[in-house]
């Protein structure tokens, strides 16, 4: 009310350049006094979710063109000021408002509040006269003329780019569903296929025209369809996808053969985020649930075979190193006693092999490497285990340090086994003229027993799989004639205590440390039934 009061009764003005020097000097005034006016107005709401800089945007920028324009003589044409408000700080303004998602009805309330300021803050206290407020207002009506079009521009634009892009999706999804080698579809809210391709079409049995429309239970087999219906409901129920659901039984194609699927269901989203429609991704695994059966199948065969052939064997092996045990002790010297003496060490060779070969076929068979626990003593163990080492490698030096109380409830043919494989191991990676260190540590509510070799560093891809069965690594591997077993039966056996075993390897050394607790732990999945429950002290 107050702009029309001095439009329409001019009072006695103030030349251009002075109007000009108050809009600078009040220039951050104008602009509190129109935030404030702005974030009240609850007809624009998009204001109280910008941050004041991009707020203010170029309005500042625009009081500095109004002053400008007014520094110019008082006898500039019309369009001298209309040009000012149409130029790029109201169009570049007006684009980003419509980036922050303002309405046109919004954006032509804050030009309208800017007005009112003016007037509040600037014109009425200082007498401002009618031509200089003609000139502001000519500026004024420009810029709000050029943001409404550039406003109209920016939608039009966008949703141009937006029918453009949904053209777009659509070309992609008609070329998706005729050309991906699975099963591809929609269904809504009632279970209707309102789009199929050709794809699961071949798998129905039916032209993928004569599907859409149709409900799932008139096409799926009932067996099928119980399992599909829910997940489809759950993800319209909860706007969450349901993957890898396994589907099995006959269908239309296969008569009464039974055919497995992998399915996944996906909720595609209106823009408000609702439901529209659940896509559905079908894999035919059939061939590879075959596959993977007869895999299982001669997985199976092989660990029965390994561990008949190990227990076989095992016997025979024991006999023979028996017999030439008893032929060294008659012959000790001679040719005859150092046949016997090779004969020993090649049958102490295969029945490690064996045993390591029997526990593999125990662990893959699922029933684990048995426990039976004893009162032990680490330190007796070692060092015989050491001892009898040197017969098979006696130009190898073995160092045996001991600290604490080394003993425990453990199984002690187990742990042997523990400390033979980690020396073959290191006697194996390293060089023949470095000692291999043993160190056993029952200082604390565990016992460790560590064993360190001076050879060159475990390649870090070696490392990833250390442990695994048969992890020939050629780039660390001396071809020994072993299996690549001793590390894997060595965390089995571990483990089977409630225990565990971690490596360390540089360029310096290599360590490999097994930590036991001093019983055998009801944690230990490798336990007999009846084992000892779990306890340290």
């Amino acid at each position: 009310m107050q702009r029309k009061r001095y439009m329409t009764a001019p009072p006695p003005g103030r030349d251009g350049s002075a109007l000009a020097e108050l809009l600078r000097r009040d220039k951050e005034t104008i602009i509190r006094e129109w935030e404030k006016r702005v974030l009240s107005d609850p007809s624009v709401p998009e204001a109280q979710r910008l941050p004041e800089p991009i707020l203010r945007d170029h309005m500042p920028g625009f009081i500095d063109l109004l002053a400008k324009g007014l520094d110019a003589s008082n006898d500039q044409p019309e369009s001298r000021y209309r040009s000012l408000g149409e130029g790029p700080i109201a169009q570049v303004h007006a684009r980003h408002r419509f980036a922050e998602h303002y309405s046109l009805r919004s954006t032509m309330r804050e030009w309208s509040h800017f007005r009112s300021t003016l007037v509040d803050v600037v014109f009425a206290p200082n007498n401002v006269g009618w031509a200089e407020l003609k000139r502001v207002q000519l500026v004024i009506e420009a810029a709000v003329e050029t943001s409404a079009v550039e406003m109209c521009e920016a939608d039009l634009e966008s949703r141009s780019k937006a029918e453009a892009e949904r053209d777009r999706s659509v070309a992609l999804l008609d070329s998706l569903m005729r050309t991906v080698p699975i099963g591809l579809a929609f269904a809504d809210r009632h279970l209707r296929y309102v789009r199929v391709n050709e794809t699961l079409a071949q798998m129905s049995g039916i032209p993928p025209e004569l599907l859409e429309g149709r409900s799932i239970w008139d096409i799926v087999p009932a067996d099928i369809a119980r399992v599909i219906a829910p997940h489809i409901n759950h993800v319209f129920e909860t706007n969450r996808a349901q993957p890898d659901v396994t589907l099995s039984g006959p269908t239309r194609v296969g008569g009464t053969d039974v055919r497995h699927f992998l399915a996944s269901f996906y909720p595609v989203r209106k823009p408000t985020g609702e439901v529209l429609v659940v896509g559905c991704v079908v894999i035919d695994v059939t061939d590879r649930e075959q596959n993977a059966e007869r895999l299982r199948q001669t997985i199976r065969f092989r660990d029965r075979f390994m561990a008949i052939l190990g227990h076989d064997l095992s016997a025979h092996v024991a006999a023979m190193t028996m017999s030439a045990t008893l032929i060294r002790q008659r012959h000790p010297a001679g040719e005859l006693g150092e046949a016997a003496r090779d004969m020993e060490r090649s049958g102490r060779r295969v029945t490690e092999m064996l045993r390591d070969l029997l526990d593999l076929a125990r662990v893959q068979l699922g029933e684990g490497i048995p426990v039976f626990p004893h009162l032990t003593s680490l330190e007796r163990l070692a060092q015989h285990t050491i001892d009898e080492l040197r017969l098979i490698h006696p130009n190898r030096g073995v160092t045996l340090v001991a600290r604490g109380d080394c003993n425990g409830l453990w199984d002690p043919e187990r742990i042997t086994q523990i400390v033979w494989n980690l020396l073959v191991n290191a006697f194996a990676h390293s060089p023949p003229d470095r000692d291999v260190r043993v160190r056993l540590d029952g200082t604390g509510r565990t016992v460790c027993v560590s064993v360190t070799n001076h050879g060159p560093p475990i390649p870090s891809q070696v490392q990833r799989n250390i442990f695994d069965p048969f992890a020939h690594h050629s780039a660390r591997s001396p071809k020994n004639g072993r299996l690549g077993l001793g590390l894997f039966i060595v965390k089995e056996v571990a483990e089977a205590h409630g225990g565990s075993v971690k490596f360390q390897s540089d360029a310096e050394s290599t360590t490999f440390t097994v930590e036991l607790p001093r019983r055998v732990t009801s944690v230990g999945r490798r336990n007999r039934p009846g084992a000892l429950s779990a306890e340290t002290h």
